[in-house]
């Protein structure tokens, strides 16, 4: 339960800001890139933890199954 925690908190307190943030900011008349490309760094990061702990995740499922 740990695993898929993290997962929810990496996506709803991570990701989901981000594609907020990102078409909010791009709406304004002169956008900020470095906010821009502060924020899409997210996406790059986050779905890599986010794997490791699915991998994790199936681990420990095939542990208790068997």
């Amino acid at each position: 339960m740990i695993a898929v925690g993290v997962m929810a908190v990496i996506a709803l307190g991570l990701l989901e800001p981000a594609n907020i943030a990102v078409p909010v900011e791009l709406k304004k008349t002169r956008p900020n890139p470095a906010v821009i490309e502060r924020l899409m760094q997210r996406f790059v990061h986050c779905p890599g933890i986010t794997g490791l702990l699915q991998i994790a995740t199936f681990v420990i499922m095939t542990r208790l199954a068997s």
